[in-house]
């Protein structure tokens, strides 16, 4: 068995053969911090232009109406899907899709808030909007819209009655998520359009 001098090990404090123990670890002219400070800035950039791309990205927030609708169904649903005793809509739970969403009150009524359509106010804690983007007709062939009709028959004293479905979201607090949710508005009885 061979024997190891202690003077033939390297001292620690040294640092390896060829690189100086006190100067900074480099890339060209370029130190560590600098050049993983511009990679993420780089990527950063990428993230941020690639994310401009997308239509949903690009308006985060809801829109303001006037809005449009499709008059007979909406995309891969079918017309007429409910009688008057069911949700006069499809698209989510029930608990996500009312008469409720919608402005009813005539005077809650502004240019930002038509009315037998989705809220778009806040009240208390409270904060509802137009869905940000159009997701109705997505998978028909046509521009998307913000809302839909069905007919529905005769309900309650309208025969026929229309309903209109606009998607939209409410949240609880300032800082809640925002969730999905229908407003089933009245938009004609009889033949004549619901208005204030």
């Amino acid at each position: 068995m061979s024997t190891i001098d202690l003077d033939e090990l390297p001292i620690a404090t040294e640092g390896r053969p060829g690189r100086s123990p006190n100067g900074p670890v480099t890339v060209g002219d370029t130190n560590r911090r600098q050049f993983l400070g511009t990679v993420v800035k780089g990527a950063t950039f990428v993230g941020l232009v690639g994310l401009g791309l997308f239509r949903s990205a690009r308006r985060a927030g809801a829109e303001n109406p006037p809005w449009n609708e499709f008059t007979q169904g909406c995309g891969i649903y079918g017309v007429d899907p409910a009688t008057c005793n069911d949700n006069m809509c499809v698209g989510t739970s029930l608990e996500l899709m009312d008469n409720g969403f919608c402005t009813t009150n005539c005077g809650a009524v502004n240019a930002t808030n038509p009315y037998q359509w989705h809220k778009n106010t806040t009240v208390g804690s409270y904060s509802w909007r137009d869905y940000p983007g159009d997701i109705c007709g997505a998978y028909s062939g046509f521009a998307p819209r913000d809302a839909w009709r069905w007919d529905v028959g005769t309900c309650g004293f309208c025969g026929p009655a229309v309903y209109r479905c606009h998607d939209g979201q409410k949240r609880t607090g300032a800082n809640g998520e925002w969730q999905f949710t229908i407003c089933e508005g009245l938009a004609r009885c009889n033949n004549v359009e619901m208005t204030c």
